[in-house]
């Protein structure tokens, strides 16, 4: 699908299955579970923040920091936008517990222009 001149990608099927089920898994405290089937997502479509994004928040309900901070950057990485407010939190989250106090600073500052953009201060 195109939009305004950028190639879109829309989740598959199993992509948005695996997903699914991983955050009900999440919901029934069965990380090591979910986490699996968010690996397998983010194996089959590795190109959506999405899928970087469902990683590290399972690592941040894991208080597994390193791989929260490094699925988080991933998942900004691919953000079709500057800034957005909940990947760029999580890596201020993760960063955060890890004292690493650039990256965290980033993080929340990210956090801010994406509230800026929609007319709120940030937080």
């Amino acid at each position: 699908m195109r939009i305004f001149g950028r190639v879109r990608h829309r989740p598959s099927p199993s992509w948005r299955q695996a997903t699914d089920r991983a955050f009900t898994l999440i919901g029934d405290g069965r990380y090591e579970d979910a986490g699996a089937l968010l690996t397998r997502a983010a194996d089959m479509e590795p190109w959506l923040s999405e899928s970087w994004f469902n990683l590290a928040l399972l690592h941040k309900f894991r208080h597994d920091w390193e791989q929260a901070r490094a699925a988080g950057l991933r998942a900004v990485a691919l953000l079709d936008r500057e800034a957005g407010a909940p990947d760029w939190w999580n890596v201020g989250i993760a960063a955060t517990a890890l004292q690493d106090w650039p990256l965290a600073r980033a993080g929340l500052a990210g956090v801010r222009a994406a509230g800026a953009r929609r007319g709120r201060a940030g937080r």
